[in-house]
């Protein structure tokens, strides 16, 4: 009966665990090819809107957000714009100076 318990403890005691992924396996898995499918499933589960095409480039150099989160400022490569991210269809204006 000793060894039976002896045993079942070991057997029990030295299951190992799920490995856990490294830093190069997490970097592949962020480049892995874009779904536009899973993008929207997410979006919709976690009740998030996007402003942007899920897969595209939108070679962003730097982005803000109003403080009541109404406006979204960003900056392509060459010129500036703010979304008026409350409004139905998001209408984007381009903004008269190069650097804010």
């Amino acid at each position: 009966m000793r060894l039976l318990i002896t045993s079942a403890l070991f057997a029990i005691g030295c299951q190992e665990s799920t490995p856990r992924p490294t830093l190069s396996d997490n970097v592949a898995a962020s480049f892995t090819d874009c779904s536009d499918e899973e993008i929207k499933l997410l979006a919709t589960k976690h009740n998030f809107m996007p402003a942007f095409k899920p897969c595209g480039n939108n070679r962003f150099e730097s982005f803000a957000w109003s403080p009541d989160g109404t406006s979204l400022y960003f900056q392509l490569v060459n010129d500036p714009y703010i979304m008026d991210a409350a409004s139905p269809n998001k209408a984007v204006a381009s903004v008269p100076i190069r650097h804010p």
